[in-house]
């Protein structure tokens, strides 16, 4: 009996004392970006001994999140689940770290296809439609800095005529004033499109990507309608943490990471997310960040004063 109290006893110490990681997340909740922390918190928490909790620090296009991350030098383990937002941000005077130098890289999970909706009220189906439209043209997005500002403004020079952007606090909020055609178009995840592919409100005008969507087959590329720039997406997702966090930690949570991409069941969790996971997650992470630093450049003046 003594034996057994003091085995119950162990694993309670283990239970109240297993390590909290903290997720953090710049990105309202019910955005494609909550939805695959939520997977990371429910994958990672199956395979390690440590807590995993999301915690949401919302603001200044998620310049605040990754300030808090990057300067954060205790001995606690912080993920930081950011998207394209942080590579832009990296050119906004508000942001007080170095992309390449203040984070622990970990992992870049994938990309998030993003479709080009419209509402039928407009009479825009297709990209050559847009393109003759003499009509003002408004683009929604889930804030300024944000992927889908960065895939206006892309498309905006790629059509070489003015597209207005209006930026909302987080996607939904965007995708709902297209639902009630109050902004002409928005680029919209995949996983926000999703539940409305039958919807007699809006047309899904192109698709990111080199080829058809299989998720989205009746869905042309950009590519297809004549439109270079969109071959990959625009909207990533990448995890990093901070710089005192415990390698040792660090190297757990990438072999789950990696772990985790190769189980099935997993799989169809990211992929119920929205996301196209990268088939080398945790490899060449800040050799990719430095790639679209490079990218981000042409627009970085456009992004932060539209």
């Amino acid at each position: 009996m003594y034996k057994f109290f003091l085995l119950l006893l162990l694993c309670c110490s283990f239970t109240v004392n297993a390590q909290t990681v903290r997720i953090i997340v710049p990105f309202a909740q019910g955005g494609f970006g909550d939805r695959i922390a939520r997977v990371l918190e429910k994958t990672l928490t199956n395979k390690l001994p440590y807590n995993f909790i999301v915690d949401y620090q919302l603001g200044a296009g998620g310049i605040i999140a990754s300030n808090n991350v990057a300067k954060n030098s205790s001995k606690e383990t912080v993920l930081l689940l950011h998207s394209t937002a942080i590579v832009i941000g990296t050119f906004s005077p508000a942001a007080n770290y170095d992309l390449l130098k203040d984070f622990v890289p970990v992992a870049k999970l994938g990309v998030v296809p993003l479709i080009l909706v419209t509402n039928r009220q407009t009479g825009i189906t297709n990209i050559p439609q847009l393109k003759q439209s003499n009509s003002p043209l408004f683009y929604a997005t889930s804030g300024i800095g944000s992927a889908n500002h960065m895939a206006g403004e892309i498309l905006q020079s790629k059509l070489n005529k003015p597209l207005t952007h209006v930026p909302y606090k987080g996607e939904s909020a965007g995708f709902n004033d297209i639902l009630s055609n109050n902004v002409t178009m928005m680029f919209a995840s995949a996983t926000i499109v999703a539940g409305h592919v039958n919807s007699s409100q809006i047309s899904m005008t192109a698709i990111t990507g080199t080829q058809r969507n299989a998720n989205f087959p009746n869905v042309p590329t950009f590519l297809e309608q004549g439109i270079r720039g969109f071959e990959r997406s625009p909207s990533w997702n990448v995890l990093l943490a901070n710089p005192g966090a415990d390698r040792l930690v660090i190297s757990q949570i990438k072999a789950g990471i990696e772990e985790s991409l190769k189980n099935s069941q997993d799989q169809g969790l990211y992929a119920g997310a929205g996301i196209d996971l990268d088939p080398a997650p945790t490899t060449g992470v800040l050799e990719f960040l430095a790639e679209e630093i490079e990218k981000v450049k042409h627009y970085q003046n456009k992004l932060f004063l539209k």
